[in-house]
This record gives C-alpha cells, structure tokens and sequence, in this order.
C-alpha cells in the first residue's frame, strides 16, 4: 500500500509538472513580442532624448529622423490569456475518494481469515492467513505450543471469526488439492474428542465425496455424486435460516445443502493432508457513490 501511494504521488507530481512547464510556454510565447516591442520604443525614447540634449545645430538636422522615430507605433493592448492557470481542482479536488478508487484495484477482501492458533501442528499457514497446506509428519517427540484452541485431531484449521447470525459466503479454491473437507464447526466440539458433535463438513478422500454432520451414523457419512472435478467450493452459511449449502461457482450447481436449526456460534474449517495449498478466494473491492 506505502508502494502504491508513493506512485500514485510521484504520477500526480510528474503531471502537475508537465501542465505547469506547458502553460509557461504558452505564456512566454505571447509576452515575447511585447517585450520585443517595449525593448524598441525604449530605444526610441533614448534616440530622442540624446538628440534633445544636443546643444548645436545638428539637432536641427536629426529633426526628420527623430520625428520619424518617435511616431513608432506602440504595443498593442495585450490580449487577455485565457486557459494558463492551473486547474487545481484536477489535482486536489476529491483527492482522497479518487485516490481510493484506484486503490481498490491493488487490493482484496478475504471474507475468511484463518486463525494460526487453531491450526494443526502439520498445517502451514501463508502470511496473508488466506491459505493452508499440509506440511510434512512431524516428530511426535517435538514440541510446538500445544493448548487448548490448537486441533489436535484432524488435520485442520479454523477461522478467526465465527457467526452466530446471518448470511455469510467463502470461495475455496480447491486447485489440484485431492484430499480435502470443508464446513464449519462449534467452538465447544473443537476442544472434545469427537469433533463430529460440532461439525457439518462436505469431504473429498479417496475420489469419493462425503457429506458429515452430527446426525451422521459414527461409521460414515453420506456420499454424494460427483460429475466434474471441483475447482473451487463455495461454501454459503444462512444461520438464521439453519441453511449451510455447498456449490460449485462457475456452473452455481448445487453440490449439498445441510439444514439444522443453529443454536452455537460457527466458525469456517478447512482440512487437507495435502501438501497443495487450499486457498479463500479473496473479494475485490469495490467504492459506490451515494
């Protein structure tokens, strides 16, 4: 962002420069022939004056030249320049809602972000916290920070931020990831043995695709058809509609839809035990004018 505004200063800079050198050039071409002009009748004044201080006949002499010199026309009344100022209200006017309106083309929106403090000891987190990947089996001996909101069963992560209310929508680009689940899952399942208490989740493993929930029998979930490969999943949560839905976003098919009457605070969860990462696709932003 510093990079960004930085450019868009030294663009705005560089291009009041260029408009100001432009109009000085239109202003010294038109005060050229008046200066032309003054530097002339100056002369004739000087002409003049020397010959009237002569104190002998030549004087009389110079008459007709004098004469003639000092009926040099004068300038003409300048025209009035139109156009030279500079438009100021170009470089300054809006500034700040015109500068963000380019900005939003530098930078996104994730409608998710994953909380390193909840993430497996296997998963990697990118910088931005918007993808995850599995990383390699790790020495069961080696510590890492383990406590309470960290899961320790699957392989996993979840949000930062949970709903308990209305209607909310992630994007997961899947790529050529072969192993993965997504849902989302209760704050009090996270931290007990069976996650399935809390959990409502649509998993890949195998080629097959699996449907889970609480009301699943313990020996499995439900499996579901499956076309085309999926890209991206989109995973749409109406909470006060007790609606969770995954679709597939560039044909809007409908892959499954889970329908329960939500009582506990939700929060995305992302699985994988590959090592290819599992991204939220992230939002453009977007400025309106009301």
């Amino acid at each position: 962002m510093r990079m960004f505004l930085q450019t868009e200063e030294e663009a705005r800079i560089h291009e009041l420069r260029e408009e100001a050198s432009h109009k000085m050039t239109v202003v010294r071409s038109n005060i050229q022939p008046l200066h032309s002009q003054i530097v002339a009748m100056e002369g004739t004044i000087r002409t003049i004056e020397r010959g009237l201080r002569v104190d002998d006949t030549s004087f009389l002499l110079q008459a007709d030249a004098l004469k003639s010199r000092a009926q040099h026309r004068l300038p003409e009344d300048p025209k009035q320049l139109t156009g030279v100022m500079i438009d100021v209200g170009k470089y300054l006017g809006n500034l700040r809602f015109n500068v963000w309106s380019k900005m939003k083309d530098e930078v996104s929106y994730s409608p998710v972000i994953l909380n390193p403090n909840t993430a497996h000891r296997q998963m990697c987190l990118s910088q931005d916290l918007t993808s995850v990947s599995c990383g390699p089996q790790l020495d069961p001996n080696e510590s890492l920070h383990s406590h309470s909101e960290r899961m320790a069963q699957h392989r996993s992560v979840l949000s930062c931020e949970g709903f308990s209310s209305g209607s909310h929508s992630w994007d997961v680009d899947i790529g050529k990831n072969k192993v993965w689940a997504l849902g989302v899952i209760t704050k009090d399942a996270q931290g007990k043995a069976n996650l399935q208490s809390g959990l409502w989740m649509l998993r890949f493993c195998g080629g097959k695709l699996t449907a889970f929930s609480p009301s699943c029998p313990p020996d499995g979930g439900q499996v579901l058809p499956l076309k085309d490969w999926l890209q991206r999943v989109r995973v749409h949560l109406d909470w006060d509609k007790g609606k969770l839905s995954f679709t597939d976003p560039d044909n809007n098919a409908v892959i499954h839809t889970f329908t329960h009457t939500f009582t506990d605070e939700l929060f995305p969860y992302i699985n994988t035990w590959s090592g290819i990462p599992l991204r939220i696709v992230p939002l453009k932003a977007s400025v309106t004018v009301g």
